[in-house]
């Protein structure tokens, strides 16, 4: 492994650089546009073909745009959609009857939404009849 203080590809702290004309057009476009960023400078490994830029699905560059443009996002995704959350994050969720807003953890709404649908399933299993919304 090289010494880090050689190896080419990592900068120093504080060490001047010259950008080139296209580097500097990547700069501003990546400082504009987050997907622009993801679909020009992300790679992945393929076991086939190696090293390879990441190409985004139109979900993931609709919900990159959305992350970018909004300071607090919800976002109720199956677990692989190509996303990353905190299970300890906090959201407000509104009682559309009551108008009550309760805080609570992302853990406790997806327990939330597990039960529902239980009851739903359960319901409808003794009586033969859909659940209203709860």
């Amino acid at each position: 492994m090289p010494n880090i203080a050689t190896f080419d590809l990592v900068k120093r702290p504080h060490q001047k650089s010259k950008y080139t004309e296209e580097q500097l057009n990547h700069l501003i476009k990546c400082s504009e546009s987050p997907v622009y960023f993801a679909e020009n400078f992300f790679y992945i490994q393929n076991i086939k073909s190696g090293r390879q830029l990441f190409s985004l699905y139109p979900f993931q560059k609709k919900f990159i745009d959305v992350l970018s443009k909004n300071r607090y996002v919800i976002a109720l995704m199956s677990r692989q959609m190509g996303k990353c959350l905190h299970s300890d994050s906090r959201i407000n969720v509104r009682n559309k009857k009551t108008g009550e807003v309760y805080n609570i953890s992302i853990m406790e709404f997806y327990a939330w939404q597990k039960f529902r649908k239980w009851v739903k399933t359960e319901y409808k299993k003794q009586t033969g009849k859909d659940l209203p919304n709860l």
